[in-house]
């Protein structure tokens, strides 16, 4: 097939790599120039694990562009993979969604042969049906479900591990406009993967249900190894016994401070915004929201029980990006504890190995070091908030060499102390 990739950003450009691996023509579409002429270049525009190999390797058979047009025009399918960012209210803000749907529509106006365009972004339940189906309809001039297929194929893509998942998935949904994804079952046969075909909105309710109920995992876990640092209780033994049972598993079950990233705080927050539309209570995703603002706060008063006053100490932030493996920041909770840390009168200094100039340009009044040991000398505490593996080299000999007085909060027990270093991890008891 030839395919048409609306978006390049995280879903667009590793799916569109996908199916050129697959060993289809992909046209890569984006509105931003300077991204096209990286990916021109073979240049991806953002760090993920692979992502520059797999570029290398199907080379030819992808073709960045800004013309929307000519790309659907050429095109057997369209795939939207642009943005749903949310509005203040946490609802699903739809312009990209609108745009993009309009542009496929007026390139399908020229267009004679099928054509079957696939919603792939993130969407509220509803959308695929009540905002692009008329807009193709009124764009195009043709029938949806006779002259046009219209799909929803919500993507289940981790960053840091996307090119995995997107040749390997647990399962690929389908949502349709019958009979539309025959087009689509035999693009994504070759994976092997069960082929799930439900309506629009089925698939799109099954992205939201399957994001909250991660992000619900991770907030019980952080729950959880809180009031286990309350009762002298090693959380981390406590969830590895608990995650032994298969029904519980020990996948989003490790305590730290809280999820990031573009997907799990935007996804809750909208499925609770389109409760609250239908009046229908939603009190268990709301308290993980809860959770999930409280979980970075928590390392003002552990840093203190260690340090004392922070005003005018030297505290390192160790790990900017959301998570390890990718460069990505957004509701990284490094800020939130950076934020924090400013207001106590704490000189903050940050270090990361891939995500420190995308953090920088948000908080550009910080310190910032490419060197992790240059950003860890000298300071009077160390907070370690994503688990990059560059920091489980640390030990406590190389922390001694490094620092007067070595004190340290590990979310993510990256290492083993020993008596010559104060440390604290959450859900670990702690004692002066």
């Amino acid at each position: 097939m030839e395919i048409a990739v609306v978006g390049t950003g995280y879903v667009g450009l590793v799916t569109g790599l996908t199916f050129a691996k697959l060993g289809h023509k992909v046209h890569l579409v984006d509105v931003v120039p300077d991204r096209v002429k990286k990916l021109s270049e073979g240049i991806p525009p953002f760090y993920e694990p692979g992502l520059q190999e797999l570029m290398d390797e199907v080379g030819d058979m992808i073709h960045p562009t800004l013309d929307l047009g000519q790309a659907v025009f050429f095109s057997d399918a369209s795939f939207i993979c642009v943005g749903t960012p949310p509005k203040e209210d946490g609802s699903q803000n739809s312009e990209f969604i609108i745009s993009a749907t309009e542009g496929i529509g007026d390139a399908l106006a020229k267009r004679t042969e099928p054509h079957v365009v696939v919603v792939k972004s993130t969407v509220e339940p509803g959308t695929s049906r009540d905002i692009v189906l008329p807009i193709l309809e009124e764009r195009s001039g043709k029938k949806v479900g006779e002259d046009i297929g219209l799909c929803m194929n919500p993507e289940f893509l981790r960053e840091g591990s996307a090119i995995k998942d997107s040749f390997e998935p647990d399962r690929v949904v389908i949502g349709e406009v019958a009979p539309a994804a025959d087009p689509l079952v035999k693009v994504y046969e070759p994976l092997g993967a069960p082929i799930v075909r439900v309506t629009l909105e089925t698939a799109e309710m099954i992205k939201y249900a399957s994001n909250a109920f991660l992000a619900t995992k991770i907030s019980y876990a952080n729950e959880m190894a809180n009031l286990c640092e309350r009762m002298d209780i090693d959380a981390l033994e406590m969830l590895e016994g608990m995650a032994m049972d298969q029904r519980i598993n020990p996948k989003f079950f490790i305590p730290g401070f809280g999820y990031g990233g573009s997907c799990f705080p935007k996804d809750v927050k909208a499925i609770v915004s389109v409760a609250r539309r239908l009046g229908e209570p939603t009190p268990v995703l709301e308290a993980v929201l809860n959770r999930n603002e409280l979980q970075p706060l928590r390392a003002i008063p552990m840093l203190k029980d260690m340090l004392g006053d922070l005003s005018g100490k030297k505290v390192t932030i160790l790990g900017a990006a959301f998570k390890p493996e990718t460069d990505d920041v957004r509701e990284s909770r490094s800020f939130v504890i950076a934020d924090s840390l400013v207001e106590e009168g704490a000189t903050v200094r940050v270090h990361d190995p891939m995500a420190l100039e995308n953090f920088k340009e948000l908080r550009p009044d910080l310190e910032y070091y490419e060197d992790m040991d240059e950003a860890i000398k000298g300071a009077d505490a160390v907070i370690i908030v994503t688990a990059w593996n560059i920091y489980r080299e640390l030990t406590p000999t190389r922390l001694n060499s490094l620092m007067d007085n070595v004190i340290i909060l590990d979310a993510r027990r990256t290492f083993e102390p020993d008596d010559t270093i104060t440390y604290r991890s959450i859900g670990l008891p702690y004692r002066k």
